[in-house]
């Protein structure tokens, strides 16, 4: 396991995937000592764990960090909010109209083991949208 820091620099060998910005990495001894500076210190960086439990950042805005971790809370909010609704959301792509080869996304609701699939799934099909179907039901 290591600690990997991107930041950014102008005359940095690693290039953004749009190409705008040039970064220059940073590990080990390095990183330590930029990270004491008062330049590190204001720095801001999104860090991830990767797969093999490296731990990779890479310099970001304080907005855009923000927004990670509002979608980070909201994804958290939803999976509670599936659990204790004690209801499972199934999706599948399939085809929805004869004579079509597109397919769209569905969401069925299952219910509860004292709920009819087809009334749940009744309410998410008219309404088109799970969380309604929830409140629906409630």
């Amino acid at each position: 396991m290591s600690t990997k820091f991107y930041i950014k620099d102008e005359n940095g060998s690693y290039l953004s995937i749009d190409g705008k910005t040039k970064y220059t990495l940073l590990e080990g001894k390095a990183l330590y000592d930029f990270l004491k500076t008062e330049d590190g210190k204001r720095r801001c960086f999104h860090v991830e764990i990767d797969d093999d439990g490296n731990k990779i950042g890479i310099e970001a805005t304080h907005e855009f960090i923000k927004q990670e971790e509002s979608e980070k809370n909201h994804a958290a909010y939803l999976e509670r909010q599936k659990v204790e609704s004690g209801l499972e959301i199934i999706s599948a792509n399939i085809i929805v109209r004869d004579n079509e080869t597109d397919v769209e996304l569905i969401e069925t609701i299952v219910g509860e083991c004292g709920t009819g699939c087809a009334e749940c799934y009744g309410l998410a099909e008219s309404t088109q949208s799970p969380r309604a179907a929830l409140k629906e039901r409630i």
